[in-house]
């Protein structure tokens, strides 16, 4: 190695090469020196001294590196979910058994069953008259979104009525409201005449027709409701 130019000094009335060889020194001054001749290294101290500043340098950039938050835990620019509820429902006849038919008068018991699920599901405000709102403009960000649950909620009806209502109200480009509201049309504005008919019904309802008593009884309850 070349002569150091740099040497330790604790004390200049003592040896200094010989007190920095062969006793620790609490203290440590370093001064410029003219270059000494000879094979002379780097004083053990001095590299110690080094070796100690780079070793806490280190130390010190890995704990700033360790605090800083993950881009795998916590990305910068994650957007918050858009699932929703209404998306989970894999069968809709689990929650609603009742299949609406023309000739059976089971459009309370199914609109209200139908009303209790959208609402449950947060999108009562799709069908309801006086919930429905307007879908958010095009270049709304939740366009996209209520498109697709009013799509879906647009699925639930189809799939609760009998193919002759189906082929009735069906509608290209249509919405869950427009199905909705067309229903309801179907099965309460001939409310008078829907009346009669039960009501004849009713009465030309015999216990021989059916296998047993609690048929019968449920026959009539369905006609009176």
């Amino acid at each position: 190695m070349s002569p150091s130019s740099i040497i330790l000094e604790t004390d200049p009335s003592l040896n200094t090469a010989t007190r920095a060889a062969n006793e620790p020194t609490p203290s440590l001054l370093l001064r410029s020196s003219e270059p000494v001749s000879g094979d002379l290294t780097a004083p053990r101290s001095f590299r110690a001294v080094t070796s100690l500043l780079l070793v806490s340098f280190f130390s010190a950039f890995m704990s700033d590196s360790d605090s800083s938050p993950s881009n795998e835990t916590s990305p910068p620019n994650m957007k918050k979910s858009d699932f929703h509820p209404a998306l989970a429902v894999s069968n809709i006849r689990n929650n609603i058994p009742i299949i609406l038919e023309m000739e059976k008068d089971q459009y309370g018991t199914w609109a209200e069953l139908f009303r209790i699920h959208a609402r449950s599901h947060r999108v009562l405000h799709h069908i309801v008259p006086f919930t429905t709102t307007p879908p958010p403009a095009p270049t709304s960000a939740d366009y996209e979104q209520w498109i697709t649950l009013d799509a879906t909620v647009l699925q639930w009806i189809y799939s609760t009525i009998s193919t002759d209502l189906l082929t009735t109200i069906l509608e290209p480009d249509s919405t869950a409201a427009a199905a909705w509201n067309c229903l309801a049309d179907i099965f309460q504005d001939n409310q008078n005449a829907r009346a009669v008919t039960l009501e004849q019904e009713f009465s030309n309802t015999r216990m021989e027709d059916f296998a047993n008593v609690s048929a019968y009884c449920q026959r009539l309850k369905m006609l009176s409701d």
